[in-house]
């Protein structure tokens, strides 16, 4: 899966346009965000989510799992839970999500 690199590369006011941009080649791919290890926040992963979340529900992408939500245990309900399942696997043969890493978010656009 190709990866992306979101974490101080891209300002933060542009992460939905250049989103948007990579979804139209009608690949999955993953970004790395910050982790928020100095302020304990990440403004950049915070305005993926946020830009995710709206491509999701306007039917751009299919689905978006940040990579720490494949090594925790989800309960029924979770909405990430049906994800983690639908997309195991692509998302077992990548090592950012068998270890969790908290600064991928995984995007499938197909």
């Amino acid at each position: 899966m190709k990866q992306y690199d979101f974490h101080g590369s891209i300002p933060i006011d542009q992460i939905g346009k250049e989103l948007r941009a990579i979804a139209m080649r009608r690949e999955n791919f993953k970004i790395l965000t910050g982790y928020g290890s100095t302020s304990g926040v990440s403004r950049s992963k915070d305005a993926a989510l946020k830009s995710l979340k709206n491509m999701r529900a306007q039917g751009i992408i299919k689905a978006y799992l940040p990579a720490e939500k494949c090594t925790e245990l989800l309960s029924h309900g979770d909405p990430y839970l049906e994800i983690k399942q639908r997309y195991k696997d692509v998302l077992s043969q990548d090592r950012d999500a068998r270890i969790g890493n908290d600064g991928i978010i995984f995007v499938f656009v197909k």
